[in-house]
């Protein structure tokens, strides 16, 4: 499934899905559009993140994409919104004709790459590419026809996560990896199981049986 753009009517406010206006924290003179909860608004010669003017985007072809990351893109260029210090970074190669959020995983595509986040997931296949979980949903899985990755998020139970980016599964089938559904202990002495492919179950990304 694709993700749609995630712009309401503004003036001086938005509606929800309920048709309740709520006014935005700062109305904005002008102000056309702007995403559901009011973090990235639009007039017509300006588009503002979180109130501060995104340099050189422009308005007439810009659209957001809620979900697991922010992602944005105008007929230029493709933007990266939020993050630790609530920054607007501009994917550098991507491109804005066919980049395409993942759903709300927080992954996308173009015709070249796969994203994660704000960066490009290395050797990742975009054509066969498929989020099994969200990019910061406590980690997750995703998988191409030839690798299978997993993120740590630190979180209180993965304290020793080694990156932000999804790390590859040695040893993984992604033909046959999968969600396992039923978490729960292989065994009395284990851990827990989060899938599974025809020759392993794996938690956290590591091979336990």
């Amino acid at each position: 499934m694709i993700a749609q753009p995630d712009w309401v009517l503004a003036n001086g406010g938005f509606n929800d899905t309920n048709g309740i206006v709520t006014t935005l924290p700062s109305p904005i003179p002008g102000l056309l559009m702007s995403t559901f909860d009011g973090s990235i608004t639009k007039s017509t010669t300006t588009v503002f993140a979180s109130g501060v003017p995104i340099p050189n985007a422009d308005p007439s072809s810009f659209v957001a994409y809620s979900g697991a990351v922010t992602f944005a893109k105008d007929k230029y260029r493709v933007y990266c919104l939020g993050g630790a210090n609530s920054t607007t970074t501009i994917i550098v190669g991507a491109d804005p004709h066919t980049f395409t959020p993942v759903q709300e995983s927080g992954y996308a595509t173009d015709t070249l790459h796969v994203y994660a986040g704000c960066n490009i997931l290395p050797d990742a296949d975009p054509a066969s590419f498929e989020a099994l979980s969200g990019y910061d949903n406590g980690g997750g899985y995703v998988k191409d026809s030839a690798h299978v990755w997993y993120l740590c998020v630190e979180d209180g139970s993965e304290s020793d996560c080694p990156s932000d980016i999804p790390q590859i599964v040695q040893g993984a089938d992604p033909a046959t990896f999968e969600l396992y559904s039923n978490v729960a202990p292989i065994s009395a002495t284990t851990t827990l199981v989060d899938a599974t492919d025809k020759s392993h179950a794996y938690e956290s990304g590591r091979i336990v049986q």
